[in-house]
Parts: C-alpha cells; sequence; structure tokens
C-alpha cells in the first residue's frame, strides 16, 4: 500500500460521502478559524482556498479564489505594498515548491512593523500550499515553522496535511465535547500513536489518554479534566498552561467554532517559559545589583548624577543632594531636568552665572571625557564637576567640594615655593663661601707681608730689591682678593635677582638667557654634587614681556625634578658635602628657539625616563614617586599651572625609560593681560 492510500484506523475514512462530507466541513472548519494564513493552489497552479487569516494578514479585500497564481501573486502584491523584486521571489518560491515538492520559506517585512514568515509546501501532482504566520502576533521571541505536507490527492488530505504539519497541536471536539480529530503535532506532543486517541471519544477519554501517556497519576488525571472543563463550560476563549511529569512546559488554548463545537490548540512552551524564567531571575539580579550600587554610591564623599541619551535624569546620589542643599522633589528622576539650572535656582545664583556654568560644562564634555570645571558658590565653596560620556547609555557626572584639597595645596605650593628660595640659599652659600675664603686668605698673606716690610723699615734694613718685590707681590695678592669678591658679589646679585622675581611674581620685561643663565648658576653645588653637566642652547636676542620669577621657577623645578628622579644621587654627599666632576654622560640640556610670537623652550636629560603609567600622572596634584625622599607631588603640578595658566603656554612630556625625559615649553613672547583659567593636573 502507498503511503498516498496509507490505512487509516475504522471510523476516520469510512462512512461513505455523507462521512466524508463531515470530515471535509470539519477540516474547512478548522482551516477558516486557523490563526495562521492558509491559501492552496491546485495542480494547475490555480487558487483553491484563501483563509480569511490569509487575507488579514496581507490585506486582501477582493477574492481571489479561482485565480492564476500569477494574478493572484499580484493582487496581494498590490494589498501589501510588496516591491517587484519580491513579487518575483515569491513566483520562484512556488513554482520550485509546485516542480520539485521540496519546502521553501523566508521572511517578510511589512510595511506597518509586521514581520511575516511564510513557508510553501507542494508536490508536482497535488498542487502548493502556502502559509503565512504573523510572528508579531504570536511572539517575537517564538518563530513558528509552519509546515505543510501534501501527501494525499483530495482536499481533504490536503487540508489534513495542513494541520499534521503545523508546529501547533490541535484537538477539534463537537458540540458535545466528543472528539472530532486531533493532529499529528499532538500526538507528537504526548507521544501518543495513531490509535491512541479516536473519532468519537468524550473529552475525559482525552484527556485521560494524555495523562497515561505521560506518567500522570489518576488523581492528576482528574484534577487535569476538571480545568479543561471549567474551561469548556465557561463557554469562553481560555489559555492553561501546565507543567507535565516529563518537566516540560505546555500551553493550551481554546475557542468556540461556531456551527461545529471547540478547537483546542496545544503547544510546547518550554523552552519559551525557560528563557522567561531566566530572564526574571537575570532581572532580579540586576535589582538586586542596582540596589547594591545605589546604596554605594548614597554614602560616597562625591556627588553623582547620571542622564540617559536623551537628556533623561536617571540617577542622582543624596551627596549631590547634600552638596547643594536640594530636596528629592528639586530633580525629577525619569525627565529630561536641567540639572545646573535646579542647582542655581537653589542656591540663589544669577541667570549669567548658571549659563556660565551650563556652557563650561558642555565645553569640557566636549574635550574628553573628565576634564574638570571649577564652580564658586556663593558661600566661598569650591565645586570640581566632571562629566564623561557614555555611548549607548548617556552621560555620568560627578561633583566634589574641593575647597579644602585647595586650601591645602596652596599651602604646600607656598611651602614648595620657599623650599625653592631655601635650595636657592644652599646652594648660593656654598658657591659664595669659595670665593669670599680665596679672597680672605688672599688679604691674610697680605697682611703678613705688610708686617714684614713694616719690621724692615723700622729696623732700617729694608732694601730696594725687597720692596720691588714685595710691591709685586701685593699687586697679584690684591688681584687674587678682588676677582674672587668680585665672583662673590655676582654670586649675591644673582641670587638676590632670581629670589625677588620669584618671591614677587611682577610682569616685567626681561632676557631670557641671562634669567635661566642666573638661574642654573644657583644650581652649581647641586650640579656638582650629582656629577651633572648643564648645557645651554639659548640665542641672546630672545627677549619676553612676561613674569620672569614665574619662568624661573618652571625651570628650577624642572632641573630639581631631574636631580631627584633623572639621575641618583652619589653616595655619602649629604655627609661628606663632596665636589665631584660630572659623571660619564649625565646631562642637562636647555635649548630654545623663537617662532613668530613664540618661543619653544625644552628642558631634556639623559636619565633614567619614565614608564608609561608614571607619566601619565605626573602633572596629577600630590602624585609622586619620591615619598620617601620628602617629594610633595607639587613640583610639576606648580609647574603645569604656571606653563597653561599665568604664562599663557602649553606643556607636553616625551619619556621613555632608559632613555631620558623632554619637556617642551611653548610660550607667548607677550603673556596674557589676565591669568589663563586652567585645571590642576598634576604633579610628580
Amino acid at each position: 500500500m502507498s503511503a498516498g492510500t496509507e490505512a487509516r484506523p475504522r471510523g476516520e475514512d469510512e462512512g461513505g460521502e455523507a462521512g466524508l462530507a463531515g470530515r471535509m466541513a470539519v477540516l474547512e472548519a478548522t482551516v477558516a478559524n486557523a490563526p495562521d494564513g492558509i491559501l492552496m493552489l491546485g495542480r494547475d497552479l490555480r487558487v483553491l482556498l484563501v483563509n480569511p487569516a490569509f487575507a488579514r494578514l496581507f490585506g486582501l479585500a477582493v477574492p481571489i479564489e479561482g485565480l492564476p497564481y500569477e494574478a493572484a501573486l499580484a493582487a496581494i502584491a498590490a494589498a501589501s505594498g510588496m516591491p517587484e523584486a519580491e513579487q518575483a521571489s515569491i513566483r520562484h518560491l512556488l513554482l520550485n515548491a509546485a516542480v520539485s515538492g521540496q519546502p521553501a520559506e523566508f521572511v517578510r517585512p511589512m510595511a506597518d512593523g509586521r514581520t511575516l514568515h511564510i513557508h510553501a509546501q507542494g508536490s508536482a501532482d497535488l498542487g502548493v500550499v502556502l502559509t503565512a504566520v504573523d510572528e508579531t502576533e504570536l511572539e517575537q521571541a517564538r518563530r513558528r515553522h509552519h509546515e505543510t505536507l501534501l501527501t494525499m490527492r483530495r482536499r481533504s488530505r490536503l487540508l489534513r496535511a495542513v494541520l499534521d504539519q503545523s508546529p501547533v497541536g490541535y484537538v477539534m471536539l463537537d458540540e458535545n465535547r466528543q472528539l472530532l480529530m486531533v493532529n499529528d503535532r499532538l500526538r507528537q506532543i504526548y507521544g501518543i500513536g495513531r490509535n491512541g486517541l479516536l473519532p468519537g471519544m468524550p473529552t475525559e477519554r482525552v484527556v485521560e489518554v494524555i495523562g497515561q501517556h505521560l506518567g500522570a497519576e489518576p488523581g492528576q488525571i482528574a484534577e487535569w479534566f476538571a480545568e479543561v472543563d471549567r474551561a469548556l463550560a465557561s463557554g469562553r476563549p481560555f489559555v492553561i498552561q501546565r507543567r507535565v511529569p516529563d518537566g516540560r512546559t505546555v500551553e493550551i488554548w481554546g475557542a468556540q467554532v461556531r456551527g461545529i463545537g471547540t478547537l483546542i490548540m496545544h503547544q510546547d512552551a518550554t523552552e519559551r517559559v525557560r528563557s522567561e524564567e531566566q530572564v526574571a531571575r537575570a532581572g532580579w539580579a540586576i535589582e538586586q545589583q542596582r540596589a547594591v550600587l545605589l546604596g554605594i554610591l548614597d554614602r560616597s564623599p562625591v556627588g553623582y548624577l547620571f542622564h540617559d541619551e536623551e537628556g533623561n535624569l536617571q540617577l542622582v546620589n543624596e551627596r549631590l543632594r547634600e552638596l547643594y542643599g536640594m530636596d528629592p522633589e528639586d530633580l525629577e528622576i525619569g525627565a529630561p531636568t536641567p540639572v545646573i539650572k535646579a542647582i542655581g535656582s537653589r542656591l540663589g545664583v544669577d541667570e549669567g552665572t548658571v549659563e556660565l556654568w551650563e556652557r563650561q560644562t558642555r565645553e569640557a564634555v566636549m574635550q574628553g571625557d573628565w576634564v574638570p570645571v571649577s564652580w564658586t558658590l556663593p558661600d566661598g565653596r569650591i565645586i570640581e564637576a566632571r562629566g564623561a560620556r557614555l555611548p549607548g547609555f548617556g552621560a555620568l557626572f560627578t561633583h566634589d567640594d574641593v575647597t579644602e584639597r585647595l586650601h591645602v595645596q596652596e599651602k604646600l605650593m607656598e611651602a614648595d615655593r620657599l623650599a625653592s628660595l631655601g635650595r636657592l640659599v644652599a646652594g648660593v652659600a656654598h658657591e659664595v663661601n669659595t670665593p669670599l675664603g680665596n679672597g680672605i686668605t688672599a688679604l691674610s698673606v697680605m697682611a703678613d707681608s705688610i708686617e714684614d716690610i713694616r719690621r724692615a723699615l723700622e729696623a732700617g734694613t729694608l732694601r730696594k730689591s725687597q720692596f720691588t718685590e714685595f710691591l709685586g707681590e701685593a699687586a697679584e695678592t690684591v688681584g687674587i682678593a678682588r676677582r674672587n669678591l668680585d665672583r662673590a658679589a655676582h654670586l649675591v646679585r644673582t641670587f638676590k635677582q632670581v629670589a625677588r622675581n620669584q618671591a614677587v611674581g611682577e610682569r616685567a620685561r626681561f632676557n631670557l638667557r641671562t634669567e635661566i643663565s642666573d638661574l642654573v648658576t644657583t644650581f652649581q653645588h647641586d650640579l656638582r654634587l650629582r656629577g651633572v653637566e648643564v648645557a645651554l642652547d639659548l640665542p641672546p636676542d630672545i627677549e619676553l614681556e612676561s613674569y620672569p620669577g614665574d619662568l624661573t621657577q618652571i625651570v628650577g623645578n624642572l632641573i630639581a625634578n631631574a636631580l631627584t628622579h633623572a639621575f641618583a644621587r652619589p653616595s655619602g654627599t649629604e655627609a661628606a658635602e663632596e665636589e665631584r666632576e660630572t659623571g660619564p654622560g649625565q646631562r642637562i640640556a636647555i635649548r630654545a628657539r623663537r617662532l613668530g610670537g613664540e618661543v619653544n623652550l625644552a628642558i631634556s636629560d639623559n636619565g633614567a625616563g619614565m614608564e608609561p603609567a608614571v607619566m601619565a600622572r605626573i602633572f596629577e596634584p600630590f602624585f609622586t614617586t619620591a615619598s620617601g625622599n620628602g617629594g610633595t607631588g607639587l613640583g610639576l603640578s606648580i609647574v603645569h599651572n604656571a606653563v597653561t595658566g599665568l604664562l599663557g603656554g602649553q606643556l607636553t612630556v616625551e619619556s621613555k625609560p632608559g632613555l631620558g625625559t623632554t619637556f617642551r615649553i611653548v610660550l607667548p613672547l607677550v603673556a596674557p593681560k589676565e591669568r589663563v583659567e586652567t585645571a590642576s593636573s598634576g604633579a610628580e
């Protein structure tokens, strides 16, 4: 017996024309009430049947039964706005399905946002069945694969094949709640053989057979039947979700079909339910983490606020409200709240200041992440605000009261300035000591010679040759004393000028070479102790109208930084204070070039260099790699602030481990009249 004439249980294929007509009516009603769109083509590729769901899915307003497939396809395309390219694809799909009998499918996005999953199945002698499933209506996460096996010549077998290949199990009950039919998918869901469920069975027996195949206890089966019986008795559509003994989850939908009975659909929803449970657990975990995060943020000493990409405020911690004395209702979560305006309103700040704060914040965020902006509040507190864009999420901002930190930093900077002057005093004192000692020695020798001449004169033994020799020695001795005293006087004048410039900080016109040369003179003692040579390449004609004291402090801090970090201090020098010859190759080079209205100044050393992690932080306040040797971490912070602020210039650094360090400074020949506002960036 062939597959096309497979034997059916008695009662299903027998009964004559009347029985066949009844089953045809049942199958046609089932197809007509199916939630999926169904279109059938005969062997001549004319439309045999279109159910209401298909017409609704494609917006068909005119009947297409009896039309050739091309005319029907044109009507469908006109109703649904299908492009010509897609019409050609569907035309090819239908012909291929009709000729080869192979199933084919594709996904069709509709203009109104719906997505239709279209499946075709056919054979050369029976025609083609086209099913369309609206995945949007059923569930986006669940794609329904509606396959139809056309193995029967007659229309009833074709309709039955549609149901048998559905991913949903169907049970059709008549008006007396007796079984009319089930499809193969329902048997597959519950593992029931073909003779397990026969037409005419009462609903109670159907539930009993399903329960027995699932291994359910009698009491559980009775409970299931009672639930189904109540749903059927209500006369309304119903949905039941049931966990069966083997661990799967089955969903059951039911609805009455007028004039026939009740259609009940069964589907294995295990994977979807498992996914929903996983999502629920993940959501709970996320909520727990969010609660912990909010708890941490609320106890943070820094104020935080976050808004999404649409500008809606999503998070504000307690510290931010405390900073500005704000109540919860002042900042509405989930709305596009203008935070800075709300802060200004709470503090009583004028509109001009609020606009300035908003502009500074926008400009800082445009420059990059975490660029600081400082605000001075009416009560004198200083707030540092920083922001960062979080692509795909929004932006995060921090607000921190830095008043005390800045006060401490100012005190430490002043201490560093005084320490710099102290180093000058110590260096000059040592440098002055040598010429003064030489002068005193020369004068002592001169005094002894004068005493010898006086005694010879009083004794009458003074000879002309003796006096002539004395005059020569006196002239030489006086020359030695004068040169040493002049050297000492020059050192004192240099120290006084450098010290005065650094202490007073006045604006003046000065020669770059003179200022830096005088500064290097005050470092000679420390340079000899460390065996470091300073090479100057400074053109004599570079004149600046700027702040000589701040410039010399900048260069002095960079020289001191090189002596501290780039070159190791020789052992025993602090105790012995020995002067050493310049070490092999230890060198600091200071070079300047004038380019237009600017001067480029480079201070380089060939010392130890820096690791990238250290170089990235050297301008941060209080960052130092020499905390054990008295480093405050403010030397390079002062340099950065002075260059980019008061002097209106730019500062960059280049360094590699073992290859030395170069600081490059670009300064205008004429410093700005007003100080350039800049955020403190750090120190080594």
